[in-house]
């Protein structure tokens, strides 16, 4: 057994939903996801990481919805939180910095 299986069902569509979001984060930026990955990964200092997590932040607090409004802020931290774990498992070495 896989630990994916492990996860609800919802926490995976979160998930997905914020990588969405990040995905489009990093076209806004002109990067692609991989590129952000790359820099973040060879960066041991951890620097990286907290430009890129910042810059999403803001990124997400003023992003609009299909609607019009700004996303809520349980969506925002949903999505940062997600990206965040997201990152920090990709890159175990920087969860200690």
């Amino acid at each position: 057994i896989s630990t994916k299986a492990l996860i609800p069902g919802n926490s995976q569509r979160a998930r997905s939903t914020a990588l969405n979001a990040f995905e489009r984060f990093a076209v806004a930026e002109g990067f692609t996801v991989n590129a952000i990955y790359e820099f973040v990964g060879g960066d041991s200092t951890g620097n990286t990481l907290y430009i890129v997590l910042d810059k999403f932040a803001v990124y997400l607090a003023f992003k609009e919805s299909s609607k019009g409004s700004l996303l809520s802020k349980h969506s925002v931290a949903s999505y940062f939180g997600n990206i965040k774990n997201h990152l920090l498992e990709l890159f175990p070495a920087l969860s200690t910095v």
